[in-house]
């Protein structure tokens, strides 16, 4: 496992250091954006730990689509579909565990971020785990250029999202959910993560299964 993770440095060096440099500097960009506003931790961490860990793997697959037979190679010498797959979901845990680590050392010098709390991360790993398990069963299905298409739906959401829906005077509902205690919350979105982590991993292993590498 440790070997394929090397693989995917090696092969995406310039990729991995603007994500992480990115990943730093990122939470300090909220806070100029914010005008001094206190911003809520699992707003932060959700949109830093999407694009990151968007832009890392959509990186990863493009230097390897530029090598088809890479993949072919790899499972000749002993790894097998499988590992491949789980491979790609523990990076991109990885990936939160990383920018989840930069996000705490820096709400210490940053008043303007909210100190780590068990709401923030339970909400960012709900966002977090929707949109990446979305493009890992895209890639693993559909290929690449379904992932280029998700990073674009992605970019375009965070960018203009709020400003369409105030523009069009969009309505959502969320009474439900002011409604629910802190508790039911929770385990609300920690429930529905692992669905889609479960649903997400268990589609891709199945395309790996029977793709032509």
């Amino acid at each position: 496992m440790l070997n394929l993770l090397k693989k995917d440095f090696l092969i995406a060096k310039k990729v991995w250091v603007i994500v992480m440099l990115v990943s730093v500097i990122f939470p300090g960009f909220i806070c100029l954006a914010g005008g001094g506003k206190e911003i809520p931790s699992g707003l932060v961490l959700s949109v830093e730990t999407i694009v990151i860990a968007v832009t890392l793997f959509s990186g990863i697959d493009e230097e390897e689509e530029k090598y088809p037979k890479a993949t072919a190679l790899i499972t000749a010498v002993g790894y097998s579909r499988r590992l491949l797959v789980v491979k790609r979901y523990l990076l991109m845990y990885l990936v939160y565990g990383y920018c989840l680590c930069v996000y705490f050392v820096e709400s210490l010098a940053l008043a303007q971020l909210e100190p780590i709390n068990a709401m923030g991360i339970v909400v960012s790993i709900f966002v977090f785990t929707l949109i990446a398990s979305i493009y890992l069963g895209l890639t693993s299905r559909l290929g690449v250029r379904a992932g280029r298409y998700l990073v674009m739906l992605v970019v375009v959401m965070i960018s203009l999202g709020p400003t369409i829906i105030a523009t069009l005077k969009i309505k959502i509902q969320l009474d439900f959910i002011a409604n629910m205690s802190r508790n039911s919350l929770i385990a609300s979105m920690v429930v529905v993560s692992i669905l889609a982590f479960t649903i997400s991993i268990m589609s891709s292993l199945k395309a790996y299964q029977t793709k032509e590498l």
